[in-house]
């Protein structure tokens, strides 16, 4: 994509986008580790943690509800959207918890430190090339 300053990236539209898409990731594989744990069995006392996931999904239905009542469309079309807003919370907020207590029961006592060392480094590249993104553009420039 041209833009008007020549660049191959627009660094602005780049900057405004990239929390949203380092949060996207971050739920993502939350859900991905937390499905995996789930469906791998290694959820010890999920049954004790479900109330609390039906609380959030009944909080994130209501919140939707309250977030449209002045919504221009149908009542019924905004309920069923506020429902699946609801279970779609379940779910989420769910296998994110599930990840978070697999990887705390099961995989940080023995590598704790280096999985820290990894997240500060990605952390770093990508804020450093959110901020240096010209040197991308110049390293990939046919000379």
């Amino acid at each position: 994509m041209e833009t008007s300053t020549g660049r191959a990236v627009d660094r602005e539209a780049l900057t405004e986008r990239a929390p949203v898409i380092g949060g996207f990731l971050i739920v993502m594989a939350g859900v991905a580790v937390g499905g995996a744990s789930f469906l791998g069995g290694a959820t010890p006392g999920f049954e004790g943690r479900l109330p609390v996931y039906a609380l959030v999904g009944a909080v994130l239905f209501v919140g939707a509800l309250l977030r449209m009542r002045y919504s221009p469309q149908q009542e019924s079309a905004v309920l069923r959207r506020a429902t699946a807003i609801g279970v779609l919370g379940i779910v989420l907020v769910g296998l994110w918890a599930e990840a978070v207590v697999y990887g705390l029961i099961i995989v940080v006592p023995g590598l704790s430190l280096y999985l820290a060392a990894a997240v500060i480094v990605a952390i770093g590249l990508v804020y450093w090339s959110v901020r240096n993104w010209w040197t991308f553009d110049d390293l990939t420039r046919p000379q």
